[in-house]
């Protein structure tokens, strides 16, 4: 899901931490400001002699060439199959290197961001190399001033190696740096006090020698924005330019606002796209636009929100058990974008609330959408929510978030699955609606163990505090049945519902010649009708549809049985079922006193598969 998408080397990462405590025109947009890339920095080594080479604890290797005098010139090469670190200088004699966000290592997530032992190795470049390329890169602002050290940044990147380069601008506005000769993509931002940002990329072919490549802002297009709604006030916008090639790519990202304007340079290129997001608010409406082009950053290259265009979506948000402040995101994927993970974009709102929402309806537009629920630090946010990837139509539509009930679903996106006699058991979505919200919580806590009868196979406590989680295991290639358990307790402040869920699923699984989903079985609740607060009335019948989904596609649901508990599962009562052993409804009364109603579920189908799964507090009553 999207905490777990893989993001692509890019340059707006490593600006976020400098941009701040520079006082340039890209701090981050008025409140709420982005939480910061998940990257940390690293312990500062002293880097000794002239060239050396440090080992980050991803792996990657960042040599430091002062040979040259003056600054530095630092280069990173990612380990193999990775994105690259960001690494600068700080003071003379040490350097710090922040891992970008790159989710498929997990010391790359600024958890481990501590540098390995440096080793000194010989540099491959050599003063009397043939193949160096002593590139430089002047910069001139808006207003015909040279670029300066915290207003004006490049990133070079070799297409092929995906090798990246930072080299500083001097007080002259210029970056110097020396790289082997080959294909480059080469980019970076240009402020021009804090009115004007503005952005280049293009690639280009280095041969050996002297070579230049200059970034004139005055020579940018504006990026023109405007809504047709006079009272609407544009709060953030983001102009993003992504190189893509071979499932690797980089992202750069200009940020404006009512006060700073955007700039771009216009090329064309096979690999370029060019994608352009703003957010309006009017009241309570929000206005979330995009627009896209893959090929080129167009001759045109702004985006005017027309109301008319946009489909209007009713969005109900709900709580989950108690009122919470919410940071409510969108975030769109489009063509061309490759590996690059899309910026989201919004707003801050009271939950529970019901609001407007405009989005541009294009089917090559696919929305993400997320809530993160807090108390008083939306950096400090436990419990957050995730939809998408989805398209819109023209027109009004709802959206329900965060409506209960919210049990364990499989993750469909990224499966538990066996390869050969390897199990690899994914957390999925700890707390996930029936409307397919994904919902992940800080403060989880609890265990999951594979069985096969009476013997544990496999087993991981999950520590509070543990949004993300997995347990692998080699089973033998013979057909067996085996269960998989998993219990969690989650003590977040900002929810009373699914304090606790216990999952038990029943599969048989074998050998297999290439990766294959488990067949794990799993129920959806949406009682209606629930007030914002996710509460059904007291004394009242609550109608309670339900729907199996399946684990594998040729197994059909076979019998389920559903159970309440109004004590929060000291006592259970069997309700009746109307319907299918696929879809049905239930109806609960509580009795008087109660203030929460429990679930849980037991279902099969035709392949043995099974299931058992418990949500403590599913629902309030009041």
């Amino acid at each position: 899901m999207t905490a777990r998408r893989i993001a692509a080397l890019s340059l707006a990462l490593a600006l976020a931490a400098l941009l701040p405590a520079a006082g340039t025109a890209h701090a981050a947009p008025p409140a709420p400001a982005a939480p910061p890339a998940p990257s940390a920095p690293a312990e500062p080594v002293a880097t000794g002699p002239a060239t050396r080479t440090v080992t980050t604890a991803a792996g990657d290797q960042v040599v430091i060439d002062r040979r040259a005098g003056g600054s530095p010139q630092v280069t990173v090469a990612p380990r193999a199959g990775h994105k690259t670190s960001f690494a600068t200088v700080v003071g003379d004699d040490t350097i710090t290197v922040t891992a970008l966000d790159d989710r498929s290592h997990p010391t790359r997530l600024g958890l481990d961001g501590r540098v390995k032992a440096a080793e000194p190795q010989p540099r491959a470049l050599a003063a009397d190399d043939p193949d160096i390329v002593d590139l430089t890169i002047p910069t001139t602002d808006r207003d015909g001033n040279p670029g300066t050290l915290f207003g004006a940044f490049i990133l070079i990147t070799n297409t092929e190696t995906h090798q990246g380069f930072y080299p500083p601008v001097d007080a002259d506005g210029v970056a110097r740096v020396q790289v082997p000769a080959g294909t480059y993509e080469v980019s970076g931002i240009v402020t021009t006090g804090t009115a004007w940002s503005s952005g280049f990329m293009q690639v280009v072919r280095l041969e050996a020698g002297a070579r230049e490549v200059p970034f004139d802002a005055r020579r940018t297009t504006p990026v023109e924005i405007t809504n047709d709604q006079p009272d609407a006030v544009l709060s953030q916008a983001v102009a993003q330019l992504v190189w893509q090639s071979g499932g690797l790519g980089s992202g750069l990202f200009l940020r404006g606002d009512a006060h700073t304007r955007m700039s771009v340079q216009t090329v064309s290129g096979p690999d370029l796209a060019y994608n352009l997001s703003t957010v309006w608010e009017q009241g309570e409406n929000v206005f979330r636009d995009h627009t896209y082009t893959v090929g080129s950053v167009p001759a045109d290259p702004g985006l005017r929100t027309r109301k008319a265009d946009l489909a209007r979506i009713l969005t109900d948000v709900r709580s989950q058990g108690v009122a919470a402040n919410g940071w409510l995101r969108w975030s769109a994927t489009t063509p061309g974008m490759g590996p690059i993970t899309p910026e989201p974009m919004g707003v801050t709102r009271a939950v529970p609330d019901t609001f407007t929402v405009y989005l541009r309806p294009d089917k090559n537009i696919s929305w993400h959408t997320e809530v993160w629920l807090y108390g008083t630090d939306p950096y400090d946010s436990p419990t957050r929510i995730y939809r998408g990837p989805r398209t819109y139509r023209p027109g009004p539509q709802v959206d329900i978030m965060n409506a209960a009930v919210l049990g364990h679903t499989p993750d469909q996106q990224t499966p538990s699955t066996r390869t050969g006699d390897a199990v690899h058991v994914d957390s999925g979505c700890p707390f996930t609606g029936a409307l397919d919200d994904c919902g992940m919580d800080g403060t989880l806590g609890g265990t999951l163990a594979l069985s096969k009868g009476d013997t544990v196979l496999a087993e991981k406590q999950i520590p509070d505090g543990w949004s993300w989680y997995w347990l692998d295991a080699t089973l033998p290639p013979e057909d067996a049945a085996y269960t998989l358990r998993e219990s969690l307790t989650r003590k977040s402040a900002q929810a009373t519902l699914a304090t606790k869920t216990e999952s038990a699923w029943t599969f048989r699984s074998s050998h297999t010649a290439e990766a294959r989903k488990l067949p794990l079985l799993s129920v959806a609740f949406l009682p209606a009708p629930l007030n914002a607060h996710n509460s059904a009335p007291k004394g009242r019948p609550t109608a309670i549809p339900y729907w199996v989904r399946r684990g594998t596609p040729d197994a059909a649901p076979t019998s389920i049985a559903i159970e309440a508990s109004f004590d929060d599962g000291a006592t259970w009562k069997r309700v009746p079922v109307s319907g299918t052993p696929s879809v049905g409804t239930v109806t609960v009364t509580p009795p008087a006193g109660a203030e929460f109603v429990s679930l849980r579920v037991t279902a099969a189908d035709t392949a043995g598969n099974g299931v058992v799964q418990t949500v403590t507090r599913a629902y309030h009553v009041g």
